[in-house]
């Protein structure tokens, strides 16, 4: 893995698009752009995964467990007899980055009308935008929306009194770009929030390490743990600890356990379930050689997606949560893959997809059929999804566990 390793540290030259790049003023909330940016998060962490299955793509990737094995003593806490389900609001894509500057919008899931929410500093007034749009703290990655939609959680860069980054924390913000508050002070790498259902708190993954660099957060560089935290900003919780790597976390509808993934500095992936209080760890299905990343439960329970390397490209699947049926909905082309969304409703997965050989992210959608289309471009610049916002609530009964929704084919 040492080729691998530097690969992935040659990654911050190249001239990936970036947002929420560090810039000078306090708390992560930023004001003018210092003269060299290092990559954002975000997009390193999908550099990161075209350094990785370049590096797996000679391996043979076998299929090691699709059997929900448990670690001894383990507990699986039983579902609710309902879920919650939501109507789907819009869609927010980030478009552009890097030199050229950032725009946040919203994309309507029906229509693929999109509408500029607000951009950084760089974003060109030629594209019809005015000062008015400016929104510099609203800029981030891996937003996630509290379940009524009303705010997001988000990671952005922390500074320390000289001004210097030192990793990043993370801030919620209103769902219209205000009241930016900082949640976590932890002093460390922390990131790819997920708001549980209840409201009540927030799972994320931190490092506690050195050797930070933007956007290692869930590489082998960066291995972090899972934590909890209070949405209001108090009793933060540690939930895992392993040499490797604890990522992505992802609540089950009913909130009683987290789906996550494990990478190792060997490329052996994992994804696994745990009970919310960290207890009960089960892995469900072990990938051999292969880079898997970003699991997602569904919003009805049914299934778990997740996205592995196959060769050089990134695939999208699904599986039960007990480890049963795994399957591969399709083919994600390009390095900006990043991390599908699910529907509020649970009826499709919002992703990026390059097509065509001017290598630009378009904004498709996908049933779990694999039946896709795009919904939204954006020429020159490209776009893709960062989050899916839910509107108003409805419940329906939760599926068994281990069995698909009767809407899966």
């Amino acid at each position: 893995m040492t080729e691998l390793n530097e690969r992935f540290k040659s990654l911050d030259s190249l001239a990936f698009p970036g947002i929420g790049e560090p810039r000078r003023g306090g708390r992560g909330v930023r004001g003018g752009v210092p003269k060299s940016e290092p990559l954002a998060p975000r997009k390193r962490v999908a550099a990161g995964i075209v350094a990785f299955v370049v590096a797996v793509s000679g391996v043979g990737l076998v299929v090691v467990a699709f059997s929900g094995h448990r670690t001894p003593g383990s507990t699986i806490s039983p579902h609710s007899s309902e879920v919650t389900l939501h109507a789907n609001g819009d869609i927010w894509a980030e478009t552009g980055g890097g030199e050229g500057g950032v725009a946040i919008s919203r994309v309507d899931p029906v229509t693929g009308q999109t509408s500029i929410l607000w951009t950084d500093t760089r974003w060109p007034s030629s594209t019809g935008t005015s000062s008015g749009d400016v929104n510099q703290d609203a800029i981030a990655s891996e937003y996630a929306f509290s379940p009524d939609g009303s705010q997001v959680v988000f990671s952005n860069y922390g500074y320390d009194p000289g001004g210097k980054v030192y990793g990043t924390e993370l801030f919620v913000m209103d769902a219209n770009g205000t009241n930016v508050q900082q949640l976590t002070h932890d002093h460390a790498v922390d990131g790819f929030p997920a708001w549980s259902p209840d409201g009540h708190t927030i799972a994320y993954a931190s490092y506690r390490g050195s050797g930070f660099s933007p956007g290692c957060l869930g590489s082998s560089d960066c291995p972090p743990d899972l934590y909890t935290i209070d949405a209001s900003g108090r009793s933060p919780s540690q939930l895992t600890d392993t040499p490797t790597g604890d990522s992505w976390p992802s609540w089950s509808p009913d909130g009683s356990r987290l789906a996550f993934a494990n990478v190792n500095s060997d490329g052996n992936g994992t994804i696994e379930v745990m009970n919310a209080d960290g207890t009960g760890r089960t892995q469900i299905i072990a990938i051999s050689g292969t880079y898997v990343a970003f699991p997602r439960w569904s919003p009805d329970g049914s299934v778990i997606a997740f996205q592995r390397a196959q060769g050089k490209t990134m695939q999208l699947w699904t599986v039960n949560p007990d480890g049963s049926d795994p399957r591969k909905l399709l083919d994600m082309q390009g390095d900006t893959s990043g991390n599908a969304t699910w529907s509020p409703d649970g009826t499709e997965l919002a992703f990026s997809n390059v097509v065509g050989a001017n290598g630009e992210s378009e904004l498709w959608l996908t049933d779990l059929a694999g039946n896709a289309h795009r919904l939204a471009t954006w020429p020159h610049w490209g776009i893709f999804p960062v989050a899916w916002r839910p509107a108003a609530a409805t419940s329906a009964p939760s599926p068994s566990a281990g069995c698909r929704s009767s809407k899966r084919r």
